[in-house]
This record gives structure tokens, sequence and C-alpha cells, in this order.
């Protein structure tokens, strides 16, 4: 997976990047947030087991 990249000074400038270099900002973005979601799952699912905690 690449790694996201960090918007440049001159965007704080006023000097917009281009679209496409915001949409795949945004869709890695989105990718990194749906990986998380899921170790987070992960870890619930591995914190009720341990506990016994019938799931919501």
């Amino acid at each position: 997976m690449s790694s996201i990249k960090v918007v440049s000074l001159p965007f704080l400038l006023g000097k917009h990047p281009p679209m496409d270099t915001i949409e795949q900002q945004v869709t890695e973005f989105e990718a990194v947030i749906s990986m998380l979601d899921k170790y987070v799952s992960l870890l619930e699912s591995k914190v009720q087991s341990a506990y016994k905690i019938p799931p919501p």
C-alpha cells in the first residue's frame, strides 16, 4: 500500500493541487480508514472472546 502524501505548502498558500492528486489522496485515506476499521473489529472480537462478552 502506498503512503499518504501530505499536502504541501503551496496548497496552503492558495495554489491548489490538481483534482487527480486530491482524488488519489482521498482514495488512499479511505483505504487506511477501512483497514483501521477492520483492525478495530478484530480487536473487539478478541476482547469479547477473552472476556466472554456476548457480541452486541
